[in-house]
């Protein structure tokens, strides 16, 4: 997978608090100048609130001018009414960190399958992960959550397959590997099976 830079998407609609989500878009730009936030909102009027308050805690904070290049380089917010594109947009972006700060989270984690971790509710920052909640903090970045998932201890353990087929099982199955070796064009696999089903035992 690819770790970093490090990268939040934040769900909100009109139920939020378009102050909290400006300080959780912030909290992920002061990481670094290429982090990206962005918010997919169902409602223009907290997209504009969240852009207020992004601007007013911008002012005291001792790490304003790397956040404010983030956010004007990597930052968007975009308006989204229905649910089922919304959906397929964060599975799309599949962003290291998800917030879903909605009335209602459950029509929406359902059916989400792209995400490096997934923060819940207006009480669950990206923070909490950063340094509290959560197995690890190593996640994929830059869309590798579509095919990645989180560092975990499976990283660090080396793994094989035993396979063992008896005469019986390769005379079921030995004809669906001939079908797909003979799709691919690939003969000597095929006759690898083919070999064995003619050969009677001595």
């Amino acid at each position: 997978m690819i770790a970093g830079p490090s990268e939040v998407t934040i769900v909100a609609d009109k139920s939020s608090k378009p102050d909290w989500i400006a300080a959780d878009l912030i909290a992920q730009a002061e990481h670094d100048e290429s982090s990206q936030s962005i918010v997919l909102a169902d409602n223009l009027k907290v997209i504009k609130k969240i852009n207020y308050y992004l601007l007013q805690q911008l002012k005291t904070l001792p790490k304003k001018t790397i956040a404010l290049k983030s956010l004007k380089n990597f930052g968007l917010s975009i308006l989204i009414t229905n649910q089922k594109v919304l959906c397929d947009a964060i599975n799309l972006i599949a962003p290291e960190h998800l917030e879903i700060f909605t009335k209602d989270t459950s029509n929406i984690i359902k059916n989400i399958h792209s995400a490096g971790s997934i923060f819940l509710g207006q009480y669950s920052p990206e923070a909490v992960g950063d340094y509290l909640a959560g197995p690890n903090h190593v996640l994929p970045t830059s869309g590798s959550a579509r095919f990645a998932s989180g560092l975990s201890v499976y990283d660090f353990l080396k793994r094989y397959s035993v396979i063992k087929m008896t005469k019986s099982g390769i005379e079921r199955l030995g004809t669906s590997v001939i079908n797909l070796a003979e799709y691919e064009n690939l003969q000597g696999h095929a006759n690898s099976i083919k070999i064995r089903l003619k050969k009677k035992d001595k």
